[in-house]
């Protein structure tokens, strides 16, 4: 209504490569993995504050995607974007990089040598 706001043009910096505006390499993916484990410790107590019992004893019968598709009255007509969403056909090391699991601890590791290797330094002065 008043139109207040910011008048002047937002200045941004030459990108030379495709990462997107504002990507800083490396910052942020520590951040990501420990909201994802502050946010995993979050639904744990939840879980143990609140148990469930309609949850079924078995935890073995988990279907996989394609077959809860097969037995929805609807049918899902994207096959390529059910494939991609369907992750029981995918490796340890392909989750790993979807979620981001090893990517803390690699960054623990190399913390690690890091400090072994300054360590090094000193004794052998």
């Amino acid at each position: 209504k008043n139109e207040d706001g910011r008048k002047e043009h937002i200045d941004l910096k030459y990108k030379s490569n495709l990462k997107g505006v504002g990507f800083i390499n490396g910052i942020y993916d520590s951040t990501w993995i420990e909201h994802s484990r502050s946010f995993d410790s979050l639904l744990k107590q939840l879980k143990q504050s609140h148990p469930s019992s309609d949850l079924s004893s078995s935890s073995s019968c988990i279907n996989d995607f394609n077959q809860t598709v097969q037995q929805t009255k609807t049918r899902f007509t994207y096959k390529k974007q059910s494939s991609g969403k369907d992750l029981s056909s995918r490796s340890n090391n392909e989750l790993d990089c979807i979620f981001g699991w090893n990517k803390d601890n690699q960054i623990n590791a190399d913390q690690t040598k890091q400090d072994s290797d300054e360590e090094k330094k000193f004794t052998t002065i």
